[in-house]
């Protein structure tokens, strides 16, 4: 099958291939608020959490592949292995107030947050689509 013109500009099939989250996304405060967000709305307990992540990517049926290379890579789930995921999950699963605050991310949280993002958006690509992205007004420059 032959790509649409849409899929030869981004080098993969949107449709059948999720890029993972980029280092730049990661850095990014409002995409690290708006992923916050999007995940307390869905209302997991932090108790469900990691198994709700490792049953969505073992059933996806879209592939991840490397936000440069665009290659396929395999998700490391290792990141929630730890015995304190569960307060992880309940600290950063919560709404960000709307504050002048900007969320950031601790060095140690990068990969389980990647982890995490890359599954919310694979499940949800319409949804997620516009994680981080702020339009440019008079008052405000655009992320």
């Amino acid at each position: 099958m032959p790509d649409c013109g849409h899929c030869v500009t981004l080098g993969y099939c949107r449709y059948q291939r999720i890029k993972r989250v980029s280092n730049r996304e990661l850095s990014t405060p409002e995409f690290v608020r708006d992923l916050r967000n999007y995940a307390a709305g869905m209302e997991i307990s932090s108790w469900s959490w990691r198994d709700f992540l490792i049953d969505s990517y073992r059933d996806l049926e879209r592939d991840i592949v490397h936000e440069v290379t665009r290659k396929p890579i395999f998700l490391d789930l290792s990141e929630f292995e730890e015995d304190h995921f569960r307060e992880w999950f309940r600290d950063f699963c919560t709404p960000v107030p709307e504050t002048n605050e900007r969320p950031y991310l601790t060095e140690a949280t990068w990969e389980r947050v990647r982890v995490l993002a890359t599954i919310l958006r694979a499940l949800d690509p319409a949804g997620t689509a516009m994680w981080g992205i702020r339009a440019a007004n008079d008052n405000e420059p655009g992320a």
